[in-house]
């Protein structure tokens, strides 16, 4: 598969996915490729888990037990890409918790916002519950837990802190294979 380009293309991709006979593998592959496209950062993963779910979201499901089901499946395809994307940011928030990096407060008070409104987002378009999975809310409280024990340096240029976390985490994503593989450090 193509990365996708656009909003466009990515909704289009979701709605596809739910569509094929493999629809949790399907949907955590278009979740994966679009999650690795750019540095992954929590405003990326929000705004791709949000973009696929408003393509489930649009797909018509029937009263069947086989359509609830494909849906539902859907639904733990993209839980799933974004669980191994979570746990990439993760691994590389340990490397600032262990002082391999070094954040500036300034920094690390703008990576927790930013993990804050991501949480929000996604509680938001998460299926028709309204709030995300337990394991997703889990692994977002595991991440903020390694930003807070991040080691604060005002050495650190403001903003590099955030590139580096997210080329990190980038890095570990694109180390899965789209399978149940975990990130490296997990």
């Amino acid at each position: 598969m193509s990365r996708p380009g656009s909003h466009d293309d990515l909704l289009r991709s979701a709605r596809n996915a739910v569509a094929s006979p493999t629809v949790r593998e399907a949907v955590r592959e278009v979740a994966l490729t679009a999650l690795r496209s750019r540095p992954l950062t929590a405003e990326h993963v929000a705004a791709v888990a949000k973009t696929i779910g408003e393509g489930i979201g649009s797909v018509d499901v029937t009263p069947t037990a086989p359509v609830r089901e494909t849906y539902r499946s859907a639904w733990l395809g993209l839980e799933e890409a974004v669980g191994l994307a979570l746990r990439a940011l993760e691994a590389a928030a340990l490397e600032f918790a262990e002082g391999r990096a070094t954040l500036s407060g300034e920094e690390r008070e703008r990576l927790l916002d930013e993990f804050a409104r991501m949480e929000q987002s996604l509680a938001g378009g998460w299926d028709h519950r309204g709030r995300i999975p337990a394991s997703l809310e889990a692994l977002i409280v595991a991440v903020t837990a390694q930003l807070r024990r991040a080691v604060a340096s005002e050495r650190q240029a403001a903003g590099d802190a955030g590139r580096v976390l997210a080329s990190v985490a980038s890095g570990a994503l694109r180390g899965t294979d789209g399978g149940r593989r975990e990130p490296p450090g997990t």
